[in-house]
């Protein structure tokens, strides 16, 4: 058993990490509060893991090399998000890197899920994308519903906020929309996908703005069966990351 007294709600500690649970905190301290135990693993592990806050189910003796405070079941309950809480939280810096080279990324043009958001910031991960783009009135990708929906994943992608249109890489953009006049399957026989390039996903109510439209150089839809109406924005970004990195593996 850990001896030390339990810091409760009211610490500072835990004060300053609840405040992250606001987006204009997250934004002014560039921190963030991340929370269960597969995510303070991944902040560890990137580097940018400021101080743990755990009860004293943890043991955290485990991060001799990080601050970590053991802190009251109340505490727990303040600092967290969800309906039960983990027990475990990391209040982390948020990376500012620029990605090393750009091949592969994501636009994401006001997609406002964070689940969504989350989603593909992992199949970003997962398929070797160099950064994910979001444009205005996207959800926050460091707010906790994020976080906890890409697994940790957002500390190992570039993820860079833009403000406009003028900000985004000058690569070429491939808009995925319902009706686009080039196929999935038709763009994959083609060598544009070997090529450095950027799926832009849109708002899940009102698609890709006209802006993003007119700055794309093709419109791609996914095709699907005619018993479906359309798919979620999350696995339109999946089936098109999965396309990018098969196409890049083997050119």
């Amino acid at each position: 058993m850990q001896m030390r007294p339990a810091l409760g709600p009211d610490s500072e500690p835990v004060r300053d990490a609840f405040a992250l649970l606001q987006k204009s905190e997250r934004k002014r301290q560039q921190r963030c509060l991340v929370e269960g135990l597969s995510n303070v693993l991944a902040a560890l592990e990137a580097g940018v893991c400021i101080y743990i806050l755990a009860t004293d189910e943890y043991d955290t003796s485990v991060f001799a090399k990080t601050t970590a405070h053991i802190i009251n079941s109340r505490a727990s309950a303040k600092i967290s998000d969800t309906k039960t809480p983990p027990g475990i939280y990391a209040v982390c810096k948020i990376p500012n890197v620029a990605p090393q080279k750009l091949e592969r990324a994501f636009i994401l043009d006001a997609l406002s899920d964070p689940g969504n958001v989350g989603t593909i910031i992992r199949s970003a991960h997962a398929f070797g994308f160099d950064a994910v783009y979001l444009l205005p009135n996207s959800a926050d990708p460091w707010s906790g519903k994020v976080l906890r929906s890409c697994a940790g994943y957002a500390f190992r992608v570039p993820i860079i906020e833009v403000e406009s249109l003028s900000d985004l890489p000058s690569i070429p953009m491939l808009a995925t929309v319902m009706d686009g006049s080039t196929s999935l399957q038709e763009l994959s026989l083609s060598n544009t996908l070997s090529q450095p390039h950027a799926w832009v996903i849109g708002n899940e109510s009102h698609g890709i703005s006209e802006p993003m439209l007119a700055k794309s150089q093709v419109q791609i839809r996914v095709e699907m069966s005619d018993v479906a109406e359309s798919l979620n924005a999350a696995v339109v970004a999946g089936i098109c990351a999965y396309h990018s990195y098969i196409m890049s593996d083997s050119a």
